[in-house]
């Protein structure tokens, strides 16, 4: 049986993953969550902070598509400075 570690939001909520997802990056585990909890892919709070954990990680190419998915569905300035600086990291693209 796969040891399981809990990654909550502070709110008394978490996502239970097993231990071969918790060892890995903040944004692997936020993919692992994504693609293993029901309905966290249409959750856009999930989203945003997957988006944000992959561009603080150094990755831009796979955070700029869900933030500026995020962007289109909701305009904000923080999203919007987010995506600038995911394109800005990437080379201005």
């Amino acid at each position: 049986m796969a040891r399981q570690a809990l990654f909550g939001n502070g709110g008394g909520h978490g996502v239970a993953v097993t231990s071969r997802c918790a060892s890995r990056s903040t944004a692997t585990r936020f993919r692992c969550s994504l693609t293993c909890t029901y309905g966290a892919a249409e959750d856009t709070s999930l989203q945003f902070a997957y988006g944000l954990a992959l561009l603080r990680s150094g990755r831009p190419r796979e955070a700029a598509p869900i933030l500026e998915a995020l962007l289109a569905a909701q305009p904000s300035d923080e999203l919007t400075a987010l995506v600038r600086e995911a394109r800005e990291l990437m080379g201005g693209r």
